[in-house]
């Protein structure tokens, strides 16, 4: 009896383990389906961060659109200075940023007002580096003490202009050397030869009163140096056709007879040259030949010839070039103000904060203003021009322009003109 027992309970143990395990087994299935199911899940989530660091890179390397990128307009980082000069020579410097190419151009300002401004010619005797952050100035003379320098920096975003820079000479020629740079290498100094002591000369700036038409030679200049420079006239022009000479033994200017009443640029080149040391200057007089004539002689007349558009005049037939040309506007011939005051021996002066022309010609003191069709003569108003009341004195490239028959009227001048030539005729009888 107790064997069979024993067996039944084994079998019923048998059956029981047989049901529990059949009841895990779905469970177990579901588990593992999870688990794998994860791990999909994870895959994907792996792949789609490839996918979008794959995007990035792709992204990174595309270039970036115009919008986000910034121009910047010209602008000044340096200055330039004032400079200060006895040795003839100069340098002015600039320095600006922003988006480039950038373009310079130094101007100097211009003795007809404070706001007119011309350009610095790129590369000339005096002047070399217009167009560059660096100008330099050689063969300086006292001409040019006190000028006024700006450099215009400009791109396609803009354009900006630097401070003013001021000019000081403080003597009239030095020893210079032949070729100008901005930064001159140092040149030893043979130790034989003593330094070189500035050297020039000064003189008598209005020359030229005579009686009647005979020979006269000016006041004797004053030649300084160690050793003494040797003096000549620079040009042709400069002779008036040999009527003007150089007297070495005298040290004055000779003027044969005849010469016309006028003035007359005088450039006398003074040079010193030695084995080590050679060097050049220019100085610049004035010569003004006046007609102090006895009772015999027939008091000549002064006649002026100006021709539209063309920069060059005569007086008494002599011609004369000019750095401004004669225009017609409205009918009415219009001059740049220092050819119709000087050959008659009148005087301009300029005042930049009225904007106001000054001329005084012996006891007639004209006041002219610009673009304002009234003027005053002895400080009695009257028009400029009565026929049309839109003429008046105006700025043209910087110039001073004066209406032509305005001023010769009231001076005293007799007007002409002929239309064939185009050409306007001033006669002033002294």
């Amino acid at each position: 009896m107790k064997k069979p027992l024993k067996r039944l309970l084994i079998s019923l143990t048998a059956a029981a383990l047989i049901l529990v395990l059949l009841a895990a087994a779905p469970l177990a299935g579901q588990a593992g389906s999870s688990v794998l199911a994860s791990d999909r899940s994870v895959s994907r989530d792996i792949a789609t961060t490839l996918d979008k660091d794959k995007d990035l890179s792709v992204a990174q390397e595309r270039p970036i659109p115009d919008r986000y990128v910034t121009y910047v307009k010209p602008y000044i980082i340096q200055h330039p200075s004032d400079v200060t000069t006895s040795s003839g020579m100069a340098t002015f410097r600039v320095e600006a940023g922003g988006t480039g190419p950038l373009s310079y151009q130094w101007q100097v300002r211009d003795s007809t007002g404070r706001d007119a401004w011309r350009a610095v010619p790129k590369d000339t005797g005096v002047y070399s580096g217009g167009t560059t952050p660096i100008l330099s100035l050689s063969r300086l003379t006292s001409g040019y003490d006190g000028g006024v320098f700006r450099c215009e920096v400009s791109s396609s975003y803009g354009t900006v202009y630097s401070n003013e820079a001021v000019l000081t000479i403080t003597s009239r020629v030095t020893t210079t050397d032949k070729i100008p740079s901005a930064e001159p290498p140092p040149i030893p100094e043979p130790p034989h030869e003593p330094e070189a002591t500035p050297f020039g000369m000064t003189g008598p700036k209005e020359m030229g009163v005579y009686e009647g038409y005979a020979a006269f030679s000016t006041d004797p200049f004053t030649i300084y140096g160690d050793p003494l420079p040797t003096v000549t006239l620079y040009s042709a022009a400069s002779s008036q056709g040999g009527k003007i000479t150089w007297n070495d033994e005298t040290q004055r200017l000779d003027i044969a007879a005849g010469l016309p009443e006028g003035i007359y640029a005088v450039e006398l080149l003074v040079s010193r040259i030695t084995e080590t040391n050679p060097a050049v200057g220019l100085e610049l007089f004035m010569l003004y030949v006046h007609g102090l004539l006895s009772e015999q002689s027939p008091v000549e007349a002064i006649v002026l010839v100006f021709t539209i558009g063309e920069n060059q005049y005569t007086i008494n037939g002599v011609a004369h070039a000019m750095d401004a040309v004669p225009v017609l506007i409205d009918g009415r011939t219009f001059l740049p103000i220092r050819y119709i005051t000087e050959p008659f021996g009148a005087t301009s002066d300029w005042t930049p904060d009225e904007r106001k022309v000054t001329i005084t010609h012996g006891e007639k003191i004209i006041e002219l203003w610009i673009d304002n069709p009234t003027a005053a003569v002895n400080g009695v108003p009257m028009p400029v021009d009565s026929y049309t009341p839109t003429v008046a004195p105006m700025i043209i490239n910087g110039r001073t322009y004066l209406p032509m028959r305005f001023i010769g009227e009231i001076i005293g001048c007799t007007i002409d003109w002929d239309g064939a030539t185009m050409q306007a005729i001033l006669t002033y009888q002294p």
